[in-house]
């Protein structure tokens, strides 16, 4: 995929990100266990993000540091999508693509890097998503 037609897919992620910055509703928390995934390119984000992992891994120094920042922008949608209990209990699933990435994403990184969603997924807390009290 051209280098400008995934900058464009996050410049819109960014956005989308934005307009869900607000507090979910205590509705969308009872809920969650047999909620959907709101936004419909988020298995296709999955998808560019276990690419960019492979070029994390394997790509030119260029590559690399264009995969981080793509890496880092989907951390932060991930964490935008749960924290607004955006998506699916089914995104943890152990085979889901996105469990997928998420094993790929510890191998690669370092020990150093801490964010909210690493914390997030670290200590478990997607099993108290599902019953909207993380």
């Amino acid at each position: 995929m051209p280098q400008h037609e995934l900058h464009e897919g996050y410049q819109w992620q960014k956005e989308h990100t934005e307009k869900l910055a607000v507090a979910p509703n205590d509705k969308k928390k009872q809920n969650v266990a047999g909620s959907l995934t709101e936004d419909s390119c988020f298995w296709m984000n999955v998808e560019e993000a276990l690419i960019s992992c492979k070029q994390l891994k394997d790509g030119s120094n260029v590559e690399k540091q264009s995969a981080r920042e793509r890496l880092n922008m989907f951390e932060q949608y991930v964490m935008d999508q749960i924290n607004n209990y955006a998506v699916s209990p089914d995104i943890f699933l152990e085979k889901s693509s996105f469990m997928n990435w998420w094993k790929d994403f510890q191998e690669i990184i370092e020990t150093s890097h801490d964010s909210p969603l690493r914390g997030f997924m670290k200590i478990c807390r997607y099993r108290q998503y599902e019953k909207g009290k993380f």
